[in-house]
């Protein structure tokens, strides 16, 4: 008799063997389904029942040890993932690109794709067809993220573990993003002077301001208000909208009676109706002297 054991079998079969002549041998193959991936002691013995009384019995048995392995399943990963918008803003189509590749050797099942952008408590999930061994799947998501925050989002497939895989710890990736505020005007007092030189109480002083808008975007009509000296209400002005880079100059006349050092302040967009890029770089300060009248004294002859 031939005791074939495999693992840990309490009773291993026996095979029958045939009176063998000297020299001579026998094969036998025995066939079995082991269903859980290890590797497995198997000891062959003959003449398991002491039936030949053999010159030697301490060499009967054999062993043979062996690795059985999974079976091929797939792998599913997230291949790649971005937000497709280039600088997105809180006005823009964000278009957030995933793509799954099944990096296993066993096609998957149909699974399903979860993808979370911020704090959403229950995100979307998308169907993802069944994947043969290298094959990808590329889905897209467009959404409208209307606050300026960075964003991380999470993708992760076969979120209803569908799939029976190789490695079950690479399903997810996340990717972390930036929406900006939309493009905005930015309105600031590029030149601010009194075109007057040296003035005097007699003159007319020219007090000329240049605004800019240095935004990207347009910015609509707004006032200017041009304050000189201890003005209680200094007049505003008109200003057209104006395109990114454009500007515009205005000119104020004055007689100042007074001969002193004055205090001029410009400020644009002086009833807030621009949402700026910037709100705290609408205000500039110009410092002139306006002197005594001259006189000319009499000339004494001698």
């Amino acid at each position: 008799k031939l005791e074939l054991k495999v693992g840990g079998e309490a009773t291993p079969p026996k095979y029958d063997v045939p009176a063998l002549a000297s020299g001579a041998t026998h094969t036998l193959r025995r066939h079995i389904n082991l269903p859980n991936a290890l590797r497995y002691l198997s000891i062959a013995k003959i003449d398991s029942d002491n039936g030949n009384v053999e010159s030697d019995e301490t060499n009967n048995e054999a062993e043979l040890i062996f690795a059985v392995s999974p079976p091929p399943r797939p792998d599913l990963i997230i291949d790649s993932f971005i937000n497709a918008t280039e600088n997105p803003t809180v006005t823009d189509d964000n278009v957030i690109t995933v793509s799954v590749r099944n990096q296993g050797p066993a096609s998957s099942t149909a699974s399903k794709l979860e993808l979370k952008v911020g704090g959403e408590a229950a995100p979307p999930k998308y169907d993802v067809p069944a994947l043969a061994s290298g094959a990808t799947h590329t889905l897209r998501r467009h959404i409208n993220l209307p606050n300026a925050l960075r964003y991380l989002s999470i993708a992760k497939i076969d979120a209803d573990n569908g799939n029976v895989e190789s490695d079950e710890t690479n399903n997810e990736a996340e990717l972390i993003f930036a929406v900006s505020p939309p493009p905005r005007p930015d309105l600031i007092i590029d030149s601010f002077i009194n075109a007057t030189e040296n003035p005097t109480v007699a003159d007319d002083n020219v007090i000329t301001v240049s605004v800019r808008n240095q935004g990207p975007a347009s910015s609509t009509a707004s006032k200017l208000e041009l304050k000189v000296g201890g003005e209680a209400a200094p007049p505003k002005y008109d200003i057209p909208a104006l395109a990114s880079g454009a500007t515009y100059t205005l000119r104020r006349h004055i007689n100042l009676p007074n001969a002193l050092r004055y205090l001029s302040i410009a400020k644009i967009d002086a009833d807030n109706g621009n949402v700026e890029s910037d709100e705290t770089n609408n205000e500039e300060q110009l410092i002139f002297t306006v002197s005594p009248p001259l006189r000319i004294r009499g000339v004494r002859h001698k």
